[in-house]
């Protein structure tokens, strides 16, 4: 696509969203299918899919679905794959897919689940979508990547020796919070191999959210969720943050922030700490597999 203009017509932009037949990421795709664009929803489940693809037909976006487990890295790959192949250009990548699980489990590449979604999904699927996202760049109007993590965070440090939590898991809890600080030191390493190049990172916390989190784990996850409803915000409520941070001015003027109620927040010193983000980064090329990317 060509254009005179700096930036590229309503009409021309393309989000990708993952996780997002339910919850936040459900709330965040009806208010960005409000918008003239392209709008891609990618999520485990078709029959999901074509629900909310059926749901949100008559909006001002164009609506595609990419049906794939971003707990399969060959299925993090062809999703990468199907989405370069038709869309050249990615104007607003948003990874929200993720899970808590009380009790461990493997995915198929034999990889700890929440590791594996949480953070490598965000980690390959974002590196192998840079060419599109950095042919989108306009010089008043950056591509944006938007990362959910969690002030869960808060409750942990990187567990170098047992990043998969083989010894120690536990109900779950702090597999689950040192994934989101995996992705605050994710996107403080990426905005910072990206600033002045067109494309601006940012990670933000939601809250407490009234979704399906936690109801994976049986009745005892739905007991605890239903306990603390009074505590919870509601998903539409959650995603503001995501709508601000793919559509505001202010967004698109830093990089490699933390945000929660629309507004920048301080994580921990853990999750600012320069030399974890490095380590981490060198971590995740060597378990996806990826070499350094040429920006």
């Amino acid at each position: 696509m060509t254009t005179s203009s700096p930036t590229a017509p309503p009409t021309e932009r393309v989000t990708l969203i993952t996780g997002c037949t339910s919850g936040i990421g459900e709330a965040a795709a009806r208010a960005l299918a409000a918008q003239p664009g392209t709008l891609v929803l990618l999520g485990r489940s078709a029959s999901k899919l074509a629900a909310l693809q059926a749901a949100l037909r008559g909006g001002a976006a164009t609506i595609e679905t990419i049906q794939a487990d971003l707990g399969e890295r060959a299925q993090v790959r062809r999703a990468a794959e199907a989405l370069l192949a038709t869309h050249p250009k990615l104007h607003l990548l948003i990874n929200n897919a993720g899970v808590y699980n009380q009790e461990r489990k493997l995915t198929a590449d034999g990889v700890e689940e929440t590791f594996a979604v949480n953070h490598l999904a965000y980690f390959e699927l974002t590196l192998r979508l840079l060419p599109a996202l950095r042919a989108a760049a306009a010089p008043d109007a950056p591509a944006r990547v938007i990362n959910v993590a969690s002030d869960a965070h808060r409750a942990s440090s990187m567990g170098w020796a047992d990043l998969e939590k083989a010894q120690g898991y536990g109900q779950g809890w702090g597999a689950y919070a040192q994934s989101k600080l995996a992705n605050i030191l994710f996107t403080r390493a990426l905005g910072r191999r990206l600033a002045g190049r067109g494309v601006v990172v940012h990670a933000m916390h939601p809250g407490f959210v009234n979704s399906g989190f936690a109801r994976n784990n049986g009745w005892l996850g739905n007991l605890a969720m239903n306990i603390s409803r009074p505590f919870q915000r509601s998903p539409a409520r959650a995603a503001e943050t995501i709508t601000f941070l793919a559509t505001s001015p202010e967004a698109g003027r830093s990089t490699g922030g933390y945000w929660a109620n629309e507004r920048p927040s301080t994580p921990t010193r853990a999750a600012r700490d320069e030399a974890a983000e490095e380590r981490l980064w060198a971590v995740s090329l060597e378990r996806c597999g990826l070499s350094e990317p040429a920006l």
